[in-house]
């Protein structure tokens, strides 16, 4: 990583981290030289470190359990590097998170590494990622967008469902009398869905499932997370709803993953019925798993099953 790790400063970091109570601001004035502000940080429960920012465009990323945000603290928008203080006590007391922090802060060489966490900042936040590794489990960006294509087709189609992304449930679209499990791909060929325990392809007695299986492309001309946010909203879908259920999915506005364009090739639906090849509960003795599994994932192939193709 660019800037070499001063171990003055990455002790000073962890001292202030151990002092600072939640809503204060520490300047490193003493620490840093003076035409490079920062601070370290502890707001609303999260503790870490800021520098200034002077672009309009928001940006979100996170890796290895830490997040960095651009936000307003004490009237001044700042890039915020941090993580819960509550939930991580022991990993923001540790000298890794603190060289990470005295990294985001330190100018670099003629002040080269402070450019590249400020102006660029998805590069220098992919450096981290590739270095620490991403602890959390990402959902791919083409498998949102594609479930937002099939909400949108939902509802051109009259329908209301409910999306239960973020939700936990085991089927993507709901409505009271009918539901959608979505499933999508960036192979030209592949016809195989991987199904996620043995609950996920079933729905209640007497309510139709479908799975709505999306073949689609990397296209700079495509359409991503944010464009589909637009649309769906010109369809009079609750903008703060929608922006609650891609923050869950780890796509709060400006992750940089929501400029990712994608086109779809085609939209299948699948009826989900006797003929379809799929795991329930009665497939098993006694409607339960063996003593000593606890979940199955698996994969069907889809090629013979009968479908339609969508517009």
């Amino acid at each position: 990583m660019e800037g070499s790790v001063s171990v003055d400063l990455v002790q000073a970091i962890k001292n202030h981290f151990a002092l600072l109570h939640d809503g204060h601001v520490y300047p490193m004035h003493d620490e840093l030289p003076g035409a490079y502000k920062a601070w370290v940080v502890r707001w609303n429960g999260k503790i870490g470190v800021a520098v200034p920012y002077d672009s309009e465009e928001h940006v979100y990323s996170s890796f290895a359990e830490i997040e960095v945000e651009s936000c307003i603290i004490n009237g001044e928008q700042v890039l915020y590097l941090f993580i819960s203080a509550e939930n991580n006590d022991k990993q923001w007391r540790s000298l890794a998170f603190a060289n990470i922090c005295e990294n985001f802060v330190s100018p670099g060489e003629d002040g080269s590494n402070r450019d590249l966490v400020t102006h660029h900042t998805q590069e220098w936040c992919a450096k981290w990622k590739e270095l620490l590794g991403n602890a959390s489990r990402e959902v791919p960006v083409h498998a949102v967008v594609g479930e937002l294509m099939v909400y949108r087709w939902l509802l051109q189609q009259g329908l209301k469902p409910e999306w239960t992304a973020g939700k936990r449930r085991r089927l993507d679209f709901m409505t009271e009398d009918a539901a959608w499990e979505v499933k999508s791909t960036l192979s030209h060929t592949d016809l195989q869905i991987t199904v996620n325990g043995q609950k996920q392809l079933t729905s209640q007695p007497d309510c139709p499932l479908d799975l709505m299986f999306c073949r689609m492309e990397s296209n700079p001309q495509g359409e991503s997370v944010n464009d589909m946010v637009q649309s769906l909203a010109s369809l009079d879908i609750d903008h703060d709803m929608l922006e609650e259920a891609l923050a869950g999915l780890g796509l709060k506005i400006g992750a940089f993953a929501r400029k990712e364009r994608f086109s779809l090739i085609e939209m299948r639906r699948y009826p989900v019925n006797e003929k379809f090849p799929r795991l329930t509960e009665e497939s098993f003795v006694g409607g339960k798993l063996p003593d000593g599994i606890i979940k199955i994932d698996y994969v069907i192939d889809l090629a013979n099953l009968e479908y339609e193709v969508l517009n």
